[in-house]
C-alpha cells in the first residue's frame, strides 16, 4: 500500500505493520499487533486499517503508528496454534475493505468451522459498529479478502448488501474480482504444476481468468498456465494480444499503469537462488520495453504502482523502489 508519502507493508509473521519512507526507504515506524497481518493495510483519510489474526481490526494514525482503537471481530477472545503462531480461532484477514467511506472485515477460517465466518461493518474514525453478518454454512470458499462493487460487498461466492448486511448468492454473473476456492490470499497453491494446470485454483474478473489478474476498469491483464499448452501472459478488451512466458520462468505479480503493464517474476521457479525479474511492458502490445533483474523473486501479488515509481516485494524481506527520484 503506497500513500501520503510512505509505502505500507505487512511482515506476516512478526505481526507487525512497517510504514517505509518512500524517498529513502527509512523505516518511518513500526506497529506490532497481536497475531499475523496476512496482507497490507488499508490507509483512509490519515487513518491506517487492517485486521490480525488475533481477531482484532486495528486502527493507527497513518503518520506515526500510534494505536487509535481497535476491534475484536471475532465472536469472542479464544486462541489456538496455528501454523506455529497463537491466534484467535476466527483471525481477521488483513487488507480492511474501506467502500463509501464505511469499513468492512471478515474473521474466521472457514464457513462450516468453529460457527463460520463474521462479516463486520464499522465507522473508520470510531470503530462503531454499523452491523454484523454471518456468511452462510454453504459458502463456497474461505474467509478471505472482501471485495467492494457497485452492487455490494463480496466475499467468496456470496454478497452483501453494504447497508444492513443482508447475504444472498453473488450468482454467476457476477464481475467483482473472486479467488476461487482457495481465494486470494491462498499462495501455496501456485508452488504446485498439478494445481496450476488443472485450473484448480483460478482468479475471476470481469468475465476473464487467470492465475494472476490486473485490470483498470476497462481492460483486464493475466497470467493463464493452461494444461496442454506454454503459460501465457494475455490481454483482454480494448486491444487483445497474449504472449508466451517460457520455462522456467514464472510470473508472481503483475500491475496496469495508465499505458504499461509491470510484470515480475522468478528466472526459475524450482531453483530460488537464481533470483526474479521485473519487467515494463506496452499494454497495448505486450512487447517488453524495459527488464531489470531482481536479487530474488517478488511474493506474489508483490508489486505496487504509484506517482510513477514501481515498489516490489521480494521473498528474501526486501522491498524495493524504481523509477524517478523524488
Amino acid at each position: 500500500m503506497v500513500a501520503d508519502g510512505s509505502v505500507y507493508v505487512s511482515d506476516i509473521e512478526k505481526h507487525r505493520i512497517v510504514a517505509v519512507d518512500i524517498a529513502t526507504g527509512a523505516h518511518r515506524w513500526q506497529f506490532d499487533a497481536g497475531g499475523r497481518v496476512d496482507s497490507p493495510p488499508t490507509v483512509y483519510q490519515g487513518l491506517c486499517l487492517f485486521g490480525s489474526h488475533d481477531g482484532y481490526v486495528y486502527c493507527l494514525a497513518a503518520e506515526d503508528g500510534r494505536l487509535l482503537w481497535r476491534y475484536l471481530v471475532a465472536p469472542v477472545d479464544q486462541r489456538l496454534v496455528a501454523f506455529g503462531q497463537v491466534e484467535s480461532v476466527w483471525p481477521v484477514t488483513g487488507t480492511v475493505l474501506v467502500h463509501e467511506g464505511i469499513a468492512y472485515a471478515a474473521a474466521g477460517r472457514a464457513p462450516d468451522a468453529d460457527g463460520g465466518i463474521t462479516v463486520v461493518a464499522l465507522q473508520p474514525r470510531s470503530g462503531e459498529q454499523l452491523w454484523s453478518a454471518k456468511a452462510p454454512s454453504n459458502m463456497v470458499g474461505m474467509c478471505d479478502l472482501l471485495v467492494g462493487h457497485s452492487d455490494g460487498i463480496y466475499l467468496a461466492d456470496q454478497r452483501f448488501d453494504s447497508q444492513t448486511g443482508q447475504c444472498a448468492p453473488a450468482g454467476e454473473e457476477a464481475l467483482q474480482l473472486s479467488g476461487g476456492k482457495a481465494g486470494l490470499l491462498e499462495t501455496s497453491w501456485f508452488d504446485y504444476d498439478l494445481a496450476l494446470r488443472k485450473s484448480i485454483h483460478t482468479w475471476t474478473a470481469c468475465g476473464e481468468q487467470g492465475q494472476l489478474l490486473a485490470f483498470d476498469g476497462s481492460r483486464v491483464f493475466g497470467y493463464h498456465v493452461p494444461e496442454e499448452e506454454p503459460a501465457q501472459l494475455f490481454a483482454a478488451g480494448g486491444q487483445p494480444w497474449s504472449t508466451e512466458v517460457a520455462v522456467p520462468r514464472q510470473i508472481r505479480a503483475i500491475a496496469c499503469g495508465k499505458s504499461h503493464l509491470v510484470v515480475a517474476g522468478a528466472v526459475a521457479r524450482f531453483d530460488p537462488g537464481q533470483g526474479g525479474f521485473l519487467e515494463l511492458r506496452n499494454g497495448a502490445t505486450g512487447e517488453t520495453v524495459a527488464e531489470r533483474s531482481l536479487p530474488a523473486a517478488p511474493v506474489l501479488d508483490g508489486l505496487a504502482l504509484a506517482n510513477g515509481r514501481v515498489y516490489v516485494s521480494l521473498a528474501d524481506g526486501q522491498l524495493l523502489a524504481f523509477g524517478r527520484s523524488e
